[in-house]
């Protein structure tokens, strides 16, 4: 293979050594975007990316076992209405990785939290939780189950969620003018850095407060790739202090918008070494020959695919094999017609997957390809994030969501070099199958381990965009949902 990563020759600031993985978005590697967005008072805008649909609904998890889940809280709720807050205080942080080792519920998680802090004193920590939790989570607890946990639960009743722009009760927010002073930050130490180069981005979007005291208040997630991802972010928010911004000499408290990890504007030659069938591929899509530039795309990744040897260097793999399924993506795209569209899409949402940098390169040369692929970089999905569990107090779910059913799979390609070895192995992807039964977003749910061919995972990402199935159904109606495919690659002995 002719492409490397460029940052393996000290151009790629992107990169950093390690095998091809895809872990939880580690938030540590985009906190110097949210401390100068913060340090200096800057509203900004997303960069490049159309803002979320504030309407859009998150695709819902399937629970395997949502009456048990909601009875793992319950345990906890008896003991937060006897108020015995250090015994839910010590079964809650030791047992924090099983209660919220499901997407969405880190927010029913931390209201209990808030709940206990709040009975044992803790008022400034409990308030600060109280908010994160319903950034995270809807329907937490209703006002009468709020009375049923004492003075603690009437201390949180008094700080209801906000709106977004909106100030809090009983408090202003001044509109940025000549007349006001920024704030300046004053404390809060950021994690140490540790990015990994195969993580996605994990882009998010909030709105804070800091207020009259230079602190953190009332922070909302307005949209995010994960509910982990604006925990961590807010987990080290939590103790950061500023000199508050003033008006005339008096401290004033003002609104603000937090972008992190608006997708870069880098030419694809800065982001990889391109191999001259590469360069050839990009300059006819700048040129807008799509169809000359599909055909080549497709040759390009079938010779990739097929003669990627197993046992190579991963990381150069992944990454030709990566921009080979970008711009055969940017190349369809390019072509009229609704299922070259849907065909592209999902290619790119898997090219991201295999090159996470893609999220960073610069679209607007590929003409309407580009406009097009701009509004298919990762999903940051609209927070607040949709509760995994029962409502909290309830044994049962309040709705039942119907498996997609699969009804077209078409066999992955057998990679040449894997086939001559009778290697077999399989892919586990995470995915969102959308309400036309389409899959979306296919990503590896599992780092490849030393010596797994990279052709297997990358065939696997191909192949599951030509899946079908009938939607889940929520009420009678489809609806998007979370989803694990997997891939399975047999030898053959003919």
């Amino acid at each position: 293979m002719n492409e490397m990563t460029a940052g393996r020759e000290g151009k790629c600031p992107h990169q950093r050594g390690g095998a091809a993985k895809r872990q939880r978005p580690s938030i540590v590697a985009v906190l110097p975007w949210l401390f100068a967005v913060v340090a200096a008072s800057l509203a900004l805008p997303v960069a490049a990316e159309s803002p979320p649909d504030p309407g859009a609904e998150p695709p819902r998890r399937l629970a395997p076992d949502r009456a048990s889940q909601a009875r793992d809280f319950s345990e906890i709720d008896a003991r937060l209405r006897q108020g015995s807050w250090a015994d839910a205080l010590g079964q809650l942080r030791a047992q924090e990785k099983r209660l919220t080792a499901n997407p969405g519920r880190r927010g029913e998680w931390l209201a209990r939290m808030a709940l206990a802090e709040a009975g044992s004193g803790q008022t400034d920590q409990a308030v600060w939780d109280w908010a994160v939790a319903n950034a995270l989570a809807t329907g937490l607890f209703t006002a009468a189950e709020l009375h049923d946990f004492g003075t603690a639960g009437a201390l949180l009743e008094g700080f209801p969620k906000r709106q977004p722009g909106q100030a809090p009760s009983a408090m202003s927010i001044e509109p940025p003018g000549p007349e006001v002073q920024q704030e300046i930050k004053t404390r809060g130490e950021l994690p140490p850095l540790a990015k990994v180069f195969w993580e996605p981005r994990p882009a998010l979007r909030l709105e804070v407060i800091v207020d009259e005291q230079g602190r953190l208040r009332d922070p909302l997630v307005l949209s995010a790739r994960s509910g982990e991802v604006a925990y961590t972010a807010l987990e080290a928010m939590r103790d950061w202090r500023f000199e508050p911004a003033k008006k005339h000499g008096r401290p004033v408290a003002t609104l603000h918008l937090l972008v992190v990890g608006p997708p870069g504007q880098v030419p694809l030659d800065k982001l990889i070494a391109l191999s001259p069938e590469t360069k050839a591929i990009e300059v006819m899509l700048r040129r807008q020959q799509w169809r000359p530039a599909a055909e080549l795309a497709e040759r390009r990744w079938e010779n990739l695919i097929d003669g990627t040897e197993p046992g190579g260097e991963q990381a150069v793999e992944r990454a030709a094999l990566g921009v080979a399924m970008a711009l055969r993506a940017l190349a369809r795209a390019g072509l009229d017609g609704g299922e070259q569209v849907a065909w592209a899409r999902c290619r790119w949402e898997a090219a991201e997957s295999l090159l996470p940098v893609l999220h960073d390169l610069d679209l607007s040369p590929y003409g309407r390809a580009g406009e097009s692929v701009a509004a298919w970089r990762w999903d940051s999905f609209t927070a607040p994030f949709q509760p995994y569990s029962a409502r909290p107090g309830t044994a049962e779910p309040h709705h039942q969501v119907t498996k997609p059913e699969k009804i077209a799979a078409p066999r992955p390609h057998y990679p040449d070099a894997a086939k001559k070895r009778l290697l077999a192995g399989r892919a586990i992807l995470e995915s969102v199958i959308d309400v036309e039964g389409r899959v979306r977003s296919p990503a590896l749910a599992e780092p490849l381990d030393a010596g797994d061919p990279v052709s297997f995972a990358a065939s696997a990402l191909d192949s599951v965009c030509d899946y079908r199935f009938r939607p889940a159904v929520l009420d009678g109606k489809p609806v998007k949902v979370y989803y694990t495919l997997t891939v399975n690659f047999e030898a053959r002995f003919h």
